[in-house]
């Protein structure tokens, strides 16, 4: 049987960074979506005035692209340099249940089960992808899956709406879901999402779908949504997450800026959802809703 050799590594890599201000970070994201889901990311420091953007274009001449229409830097990033960047990050743990590694890029699927009576295990690349449970947004999320018992999801239906990377949904899976669909609008992000799932498991099983939020329609109910998306998406599509959850499910949304708040309660509350709980870490918050016993 013969193999194909995999291709050399390239002698460099190119990256691309702006300075931005944190509360245009959602905007600076949704304007450079083209660039995909893999090759951005966004560095915070807590109290830093300032925000950097980073894109990992593909060629010189897509970074020169962006610098021509964004402004920015571009650079040559050595590729050992590139390399050490891209590991650099820890494990990040969520509770006792959930451990998310910073994987390099051409892992395979571990061959042998999970300890179930240890924490589940996640595989993600490091560096690359904004979606590793990094940012405040996606981890508040993670730990609120985290807390649940994991002998919890078995049997339930669950949805990540706007996954991006995968995160949510895989962690749903990993944690024992065995239902999980998720969808977004961004064909790169899909991609992005059905490799991460190919790197953590055996065989795929999550139902992916390319799709706007503001077009879907849920083809079933589900016990669990977890939703980190723009909030003024969150306030228009209320009613159809009012929809697609069960009676008494959960409803965990994030993304959401301070001053957005009292808007999105109001929209789900209107929705007939019950707000169990707020958490919030920066300038980010997270709303932990139920929705109400149908009469």
């Amino acid at each position: 049987m013969s193999s194909t050799p995999p291709p050399p590594l390239p002698s460099a890599h190119w990256v691309w960074t702006r300075p931005v201000s944190p509360k245009w970070i959602d905007a600076w994201l949704e304007r450079l979506a083209f660039v995909g889901a893999d090759r951005l990311t966004v560095v915070e420091k807590p109290g830093g005035r300032l925000a950097r953007l980073e894109a990992w274009p593909k060629t010189e001449a897509e970074g020169k692209k962006l610098v021509r229409h964004f402004g920015g830097r571009l650079r040559k990033l050595p590729v050992a340099a590139w390399l050490a960047k891209a590991t650099e990050t820890k494990p990040m743990k969520f509770g006792k249940n959930l451990v998310i590694l910073p994987e390099e890029t051409d892992a395979k699927p571990p061959k042998a089960p999970q300890d179930p009576s240890g924490p589940a295990l996640l595989r993600i690349p490091a560096g690359l992808a904004f979606g590793t449970g990094q940012h405040a947004t996606t981890g508040m999320i993670l730990r609120e899956l985290a807390a649940r018992p994991r002998d919890s999801w078995q049997g339930l239906r669950v949805l990540d709406a706007g996954t991006g990377s995968g995160i949510l949904a895989l962690a749903m899976r990993v944690l024992g879901a065995v239902q999980v669909d998720a969808f977004d609008y961004d064909p790169q992000a899909i991609k992005t999402a059905k490799a991460n799932e190919r790197r953590n498991f055996a065989k795929a099983a999550i139902a992916w779908a390319e799709v706007d939020v503001q077009r879907w329609k849920p083809p079933v109910r589900y016990d669990v949504i977890c939703a980190n998306l723009f909030s003024d998406l969150l306030i228009t599509q209320a009613p159809v997450f009012a929809r697609a959850l069960k009676p008494q499910g959960l409803l965990l949304l994030s993304g959401i800026l301070k001053d957005q708040v009292a808007d999105v309660e109001k929209a789900f509350a209107k929705a007939g959802f019950r707000l169990d709980q707020k958490k919030a870490k920066g300038k980010w918050n997270m709303l932990r809703w139920t929705r109400a016993k149908a009469k």
